[in-house]
């Protein structure tokens, strides 16, 4: 059978997967540090991520409970706020 074109566009490249697990282990051990209990914590991060790690640290962090947003701001710089 051949491939879809939708399963090829939704797959990472090696890049991509190690960004998601890399930004993904930066935000467990932030908030494994600093969260106690707080309504909104914000992490500073260098990069704005590639739509794709974005939207799939998004996708894994609601399905944790959490409210997650990525801002971008060249006055304030790059930083994910989770609540």
């Amino acid at each position: 059978m051949a491939v879809r074109k939708s399963e090829l566009s939704s797959q990472f490249t090696v890049q991509q997967r190690r960004e998601i697990d890399a930004l993904e282990a930066k935000i467990d051990a932030y908030l494994k540090a600093k969260y106690i209990g707080q309504k909104i914590v914000p992490i500073e991060i260098e990069e704005y991520p590639h739509d794709k790690v974005r939207k799939e640290i998004e996708r894994r962090f609601r399905r944790a409970k959490w409210k997650i947003k990525f801002e971008h701001s060249q006055l304030g710089g790059n930083k994910i706020v989770l609540s």
